[in-house]
């Protein structure tokens, strides 16, 4: 993780989403709920960290409470 700069944050989710891997200044950031289980936790980390390995996370990508997910166009 500390190659590819991301950063590994816990946060309460108060949804059915258990991590999730986003764009982050220089890097990237994973977020994990807080409250997942052990398995769970070490699953995410492994999958999303696969996610910035792959370069998916190429854009900016912003959370709105109307959209799910918003992604401006370029």
């Amino acid at each position: 993780m500390k190659r590819t700069r991301t950063k590994l944050v816990e946060r309460r989710f108060h949804s059915t989403v258990t991590g999730m891997a986003l764009p982050f200044l220089d890097g990237h950031l994973i977020a994990i709920d807080s409250a997942a289980s052990w398995a769970d936790w070490n699953f995410t980390i492994r999958h999303e960290l696969a996610h910035v390995l792959a370069g998916d996370l190429s854009g900016l990508m912003f959370l709105t409470r109307r959209t799910r997910f918003h992604i401006p166009s370029a």
